[in-house]
């Protein structure tokens, strides 16, 4: 614990702790607890989940009156997904400093689950440390501006926020038609979406882009949503 870079964490979350302990143990992985026998920030994620869910909730509503529930519910998911949380982070430099066992370590590069819940651990670290306040503007320092893009946000497809997860973790994405049926004035297409070469997800439609865009979703929901 002498040797974790508290100072530098805190210079780069523009928030410093009066309860170190809290930010040591949001950085803890639970193979590094396994292996010490200490607490994980497991429990923490969980927790800073439900407050980064309220507070992106909170400045999406205040911020755009005019938007519908339904705009500002595909904004709030494309903002908080582990796309963007990984992007955050990326930003910050922050996942360096996550503490996990050696045998761990190679799953850095190829975890979204990895940045995201370490988002998630150290905002409930900061909410328990210095309160909502606290929590708020640290939500806002490092997500305002994909806030703030919010027309484009509403606009995203999942075959975008697919598309964004292969390519920051270097896999090769491509949709390939499956199969065809029914008469020419109403066909139906299935194609499958691949990863590095290998079937992931299917989606059907009455065209190509319904069809690609279902099996994005599908594939949206295994590799983000259900991070």
């Amino acid at each position: 614990m002498t040797d974790f870079p508290f100072s530098l964490i805190e210079q780069k979350i523009q928030y410093v702790f009066k309860d170190k302990n809290l930010l040591y143990k949001a950085f803890i992985h639970s193979s590094f607890a396994n292996q010490n026998g200490l607490e994980s920030n497991e429990r923490m994620e969980l927790f800073g989940d439900a407050i980064l869910e309220y507070l992106s909730t909170e400045y999406l509503f205040g911020q755009y009156p005019n938007k519908d529930d339904g705009a500002l519910s595909k904004a709030r998911a494309s903002t908080i997904s582990a796309v963007t949380l990984k992007k955050a982070l990326t930003k910050l430099d922050l996942s360096q400093h996550l503490l996990m066992s050696k045998g761990a370590v190679t799953i850095k590069n190829t975890s979204f689950k990895l940045d995201s819940n370490l988002y998630e651990s150290l905002l409930c670290a900061i909410y328990l440390d210095g309160g909502m306040e606290s929590a708020r503007k640290f939500v806002l320092l490092t997500l305002k501006e994909f806030f703030d893009d919010v027309d484009n946000l509403v606009q995203r497809d999942f075959i975008s926020l697919v598309n964004e997860h292969c390519q920051i973790n270097k896999l090769n994405l491509d949709f390939k038609l499956l199969n065809r049926s029914g008469p020419d004035h109403r066909p139906e297409f299935e194609y499958g979406l691949f990863i590095n070469g290998e079937k992931f997800a299917v989606g059907k439609g009455r065209n190509k882009q319904k069809a690609q865009w279902e099996a994005a979703k599908v594939a949206y929901d295994k590799l983000v949503k259900n991070k």
